[in-house]
C-alpha cells in the first residue's frame, strides 16, 4: 500500500460553473472515528493542475488516519457526486442517524447484499484501509439515515495547505 501521489492544487478567484475550477468545502470529512460536522460552505475556489473536472467535483479535506497511507491525514481530495456503483469504491458517506447532526466519513464500500429489485435496499461494509479500525456494516436504503454523497477522484494534496 503506498500513497497516492499528490497533484498540486491552486487558490483561484471564484469563478462558479468553470470547468477547471472546484469549491474547497469547510467541511473536514473523517477517516478515523465519526466526529460532528459543522454545515458545509465553500470557503474558497480551487484548480486542479493537471487534473479534468467533471460535473459534480468538490474538494474536502479528510482529518484522520483510517484510510492511510492512500488519504493521508489532512489531505486535500477531490470527490465526484452522484456516487454510481459504489463496489470497491472509496466515498464519502453521509451518517444522520437518530436526529442528530449528520457526520461524514470516508470509507472503502463492499456490497453485502442488494435487496429484491425496486426496493432499495442494499447492506453494505463500510472499511477503512488502515486495519487498525474495524469495518462497519450498514444498511443503505431511504429511512436508514446513511446515503453515499461522492465518490473519491484523487488525492490532491498530502497536507490542507493550497497555494
Amino acid at each position: 500500500k503506498r500513497a497516492a501521489t499528490a497533484l498540486p492544487v491552486r487558490r483561484v478567484a471564484p469563478r462558479p460553473g468553470a470547468r477547471d475550477v472546484v469549491p474547497l468545502y469547510t467541511l473536514i470529512a473523517s477517516a478515523g472515528v465519526q466526529g460532528r460536522a459543522d454545515l458545509a460552505q465553500v470557503g474558497e475556489w480551487v484548480t486542479v493542475d493537471g487534473h479534468k473536472v467533471a460535473a459534480g467535483a468538490f474538494v474536502l479535506r479528510v482529518s484522520g488516519d483510517s484510510m492511510a497511507p492512500k488519504i493521508p491525514d489532512g489531505a486535500l481530495v477531490l470527490f465526484r457526486a452522484p456516487v454510481s456503483e459504489p463496489d470497491g469504491k472509496i466515498v464519502l458517506v453521509e451518517f444522520s442517524e437518530g436526529g442528530v447532526d449528520p457526520h461524514y466519513l470516508v470509507k472503502k464500500v463492499a456490497i453485502d447484499w442488494r435487496g429484491q429489485a425496486g426496493t432499495g435496499i442494499v447492506r453494505t461494509k463500510l472499511a477503512s484501509l488502515n486495519d487498525k479500525y474495524p469495518p462497519r456494516r450498514v444498511e443503505l436504503s431511504g429511512e436508514s439515515g446513511v446515503r453515499l454523497v461522492a465518490e473519491m477522484v484523487a488525492v490532491l494534496s498530502a497536507t490542507n495547505r493550497t497555494e
